[in-house]
């Protein structure tokens, strides 16, 4: 996977965006081990790391929200975001073909849409080559737009690594944003923007370093400046 993959789907419904905030997460909660037994005289093969559970958090909220509604969106959404990582990517037996149920949680015209990008939306090309996934994070931050002291519309920006087995063995970043809207029937996925490769390709790009500006420097653009100009007359 040379290069990362990118789709943005924007449906009918208006589209939701709220301004990110910045946010850190460090590493994922261990459990605690058990105690040590006395060593055994056969040597069995040390067992995989446990698989790690997603981390939600409400970041950014611009207005008034009742505290118990700020926990139920929360819980809500980030239980979208967690059925489609696990249905897409994560779960199911492998080697598969079948994707059909990859899209929990989402509108009707979002489902159909993903199912037209289920080479980004799923991890359908690796899926006949593999014999198992394990995810190494999960990360959902949630921005919520309120009106009249409930959740009108929420943004559930996420990144999710794994690492895969069988034929194919290699590590996957997906990350991205996922539109949300409440309903009868609980909250519903109406679009996405989403981009799938490496975990180096998806890395976040480095803050801009400061630029000490010289006299020398500052003149120097200005007579390119005057060179183009001239040039296009």
């Amino acid at each position: 996977m040379s290069t990362p993959r990118r789709r943005v789907a924007a449906l009918a419904t208006s589209l939701l965006v709220l301004v990110p905030a910045s946010t850190s997460c460090s590493g994922d909660d261990t459990s605690k081990q058990p105690a040590e037994t006395a060593p055994s005289s056969s040597t069995e093969p040390p067992s995989p790391a446990p698989e790690v559970r997603t981390r939600v958090s409400l970041e950014r909220v611009p207005g008034r929200l009742p505290a118990e509604v700020r926990k139920r969106v929360e819980r809500q959404v980030g239980d979208v975001v967690d059925r489609w990582f696990d249905a897409a990517y994560v779960r199911g037996r492998y080697p598969r073909n079948d994707f059909h149920d990859a899209f929990p949680g989402f509108t009707v015209s979002a489902r159909t849409q993903a199912h037209h990008d289920k080479a980004l939306m799923t991890n359908q090309p690796l899926a006949r080559r593999i014999d198992g996934v394990r995810a190494t994070q999960r990360l959902v931050w949630i921005d919520v737009l309120p009106a009249g002291g409930r959740a009108a519309g929420a943004t559930a920006r996420f990144r999710l690594e794994f690492t895969t087995t069988g034929d194919v063995k290699k590590s996957v970043a997906v990350r991205g944003r996922l539109f949300l809207t409440p309903g009868p029937d609980g909250w519903k996925v109406f679009g996405y923007d989403v981009a799938k490769g490496t975990p180096d390709e998806l890395k976040p790009p480095p803050p801009p370093k400061a630029q000490k500006t010289s006299k020398a420097q500052t003149k120097k653009p200005k007579a390119q400046e005057k060179k183009s100009k001239g040039g296009g007359r």
